[in-house]
C-alpha cells in the first residue's frame, strides 16, 4: 500500500464513515477554530489549503488530528459517545437548543482535556457556561447574527489555565447583539414573554421537572408542552375567565406559567381546569404538583407560577 492509500484508508476513509452528511459542516468548525471563518462554498479549498503543502510523516500527523477532533464532533451530535455522565447531560442540553455555531469551541475545550489541559469536571463547568449562554439568548431572542464570530474568537483564543473562569469573564462582558441576557432581563422575558414558539422550551420544561429530583421520576419520553389555560378558549374557558378573558389569554398563554408537560395533551384540549387537573394529578409529574392544588386557574395563579418557575430557572442557568 502506498502512501496516498495509507493515508485514505487509515484516516480519512474512517473520518468518513464516522461523520457521513455532518462531514463538510464538520470541516467547517475544524477550520473556525482556529479563527477562521471559511464560506459553505469555500471549506474544501480551506482544507487544501492547511494541509495541501504538507507532506509525509507531517501530513498523517495532521490528518491524526483531524481524526481525533472529528471524534469530539461525533460525541457532539451523538451524546452517549461521550463517557462522562455530566457531559453528555450537557452536550444533550446544547443538541435541544439547536446551536451548532458552538462547536468551534467545543471542539478547543475537548481537545484540551485529551491534552490534560482540562478534566471531566471543568470541561463540564465550561460547557455549562455555554448552555446557560444559549439558553438566556433563546429566551430572550436576542439575535443570533453574531455567534459564529464570537465563538470563533473564543475558539482562537482560549487560554492553557483557568479556562472556565476566562469563558465566564468573555461571555459576561458581551453586549449587544453579543450579550448574555442579565437577571432582569431573564427573568422579566421568562415570567411574560411567549416561550412557547423559543427553541428550547421543551428542553427547559424537562429540565426543571428534573431538578425537583423526585425519588421516582416520572417518563419524560413522550410529554409534549401542554397549555393550562388552552391555546383556543372555548365558550366554557370564556365564562371562565370572566369579562378580562380576551386580554388574558393574549398577555398569558403562551407564558411560562401557564406551560406544562404532560403524556395526554391531545386528550386535555380545552377541558376545564377542575377536569385538566384532575389528570394531572395522575401524571407523577412535579411540575403539575403546583397546579392540581389551585382552586381556580387565571391570571393572578399564572403569574403567580410564572414567578416561582422562573426564580428556579435562574438558579439552573445562572449568569456569568
Amino acid at each position: 500500500m502506498n502512501f496516498q492509500e495509507q493515508v485514505y484508508f487509515q484516516l480519512w476513509r474512517p473520518l468518513e464513515e464516522r461523520l457521513g452528511d455532518s462531514l463538510t459542516e464538520f470541516l467547517r468548525h475544524y477550520i473556525t477554530r482556529d479563527g477562521e471563518e471559511p464560506n459553505r462554498g469555500g471549506i474544501y479549498a480551506a482544507i487544501k489549503a492547511k494541509f495541501g503543502h504538507l507532506g509525509g510523516e507531517e501530513l498523517k500527523k495532521e490528518l491524526a488530528r483531524l481524526v481525533r477532533h472529528s471524534q469530539y464532533y461525533s460525541s457532539f451530535l451523538h451524546p452517549d459517545q461521550e463517557h462522562d455522565a455530566s457531559i453528555i447531560e450537557r452536550l444533550r442540553a446544547i443538541q435541544e437548543l439547536f446551536v451548532t455555531t458552538a462547536f468551534p469551541l467545543m471542539l478547543r475545550l475537548f481537545d484540551y482535556r485529551e491534552d490534560g489541559l482540562l478534566d471531566d469536571s471543568s470541561l463540564e463547568r465550561a460547557l455549562g457556561v455555554i448552555e446557560s449562554f444559549l439558553l438566556r439568548r433563546a429566551v430572550c431572542a436576542v439575535p443570533t447574527n453574531a455567534l459564529n464570530k464570537l465563538f470563533a474568537q473564543w475558539a482562537r483564543n482560549v487560554p492553557n489555565t483557568d479556562v472556565v473562569g476566562w469563558l465566564r469573564t468573555e461571555v459576561a462582558k458581551g453586549e449587544g447583539s453579543r450579550r448574555c441576557p442579565k437577571d432582569d432581563e431573564f427573568l422579566q422575558k421568562l415570567q411574560y414573554e411567549d416561550l412557547y414558539r423559543r427553541k428550547g422550551t421543551r428542553y427547559l420544561l424537562v429540565r426543571l421537572e428534573r431538578s425537583f429530583n423526585s425519588p421516582e421520576p416520572a417518563s419524560l419520553d413522550l410529554a409534549t408542552i401542554e397549555h393550562l389555560m388552552p391555546q383556543t378558549l372555548s365558550d366554557v374557558w370564556r365564562a371562565y375567565l370572566g369579562a378580562e378573558a380576551d386580554r388574558i389569554h393574549l398577555e398569558y398563554c403562551h407564558t411560562l406559567g401557564n406551560l406544562t408537560l404532560s403524556a395526554t395533551n391531545s386528550e386535555l384540549g380545552n377541558m376545564p381546569f377542575d377536569e385538566k387537573k384532575t389528570i394531572l394529578a395522575g401524571s407523577h409529574i412535579d411540575l403539575n404538583k403546583g397546579i392540581v392544588q389551585k382552586a381556580v386557574w387565571g391570571e393572578a395563579e399564572i403569574v403567580d407560577r410564572g414567578r416561582l418557575l422562573a426564580e428556579r430557572v435562574r438558579s439552573l442557568w445562572p449568569q456569568p
